[in-house]
């Protein structure tokens, strides 16, 4: 997912994150070659708790892509995310880091 469709992507999750009630109840599971459970099912108590889900799609992406193309530069990624390389780099240390 690349370009437009990820930018509508961003925009529709942001969209319904906008429009949680505390009543609701969400989730974010991803699904690629595994799937991986993000947010298990729960009320919505903050919004702000959801407000990272950009970062959390992009991250998902970056990972998706060093998947599926070994030896993918820093430069690629970047491109492909549409983000600097400073911000991957960012992402992957985050992801070492266990701090997702």
């Amino acid at each position: 997912m690349g370009g437009d469709k990820i930018e509508y992507t961003k925009q529709a999750v942001q969209y319904a994150i906008n429009h949680f009630t505390p009543s609701d109840i969400a989730s974010l599971t991803v699904f690629d070659n595994e799937v991986q459970v993000l947010y298990p099912a729960r009320e919505v108590e903050f919004k702000d708790e959801f407000k990272g889900v950009d970062k959390l799609i992009r991250i998902v992406k970056v990972m998706s892509l060093i998947n599926s193309r070994q030896g993918a530069t820093l430069r690629f990624l970047a491109n492909e995310c549409g983000v600097c390389e400073r911000t991957v780099y960012r992402d992957i240390d985050a992801l070492a880091q266990g701090e997702l």
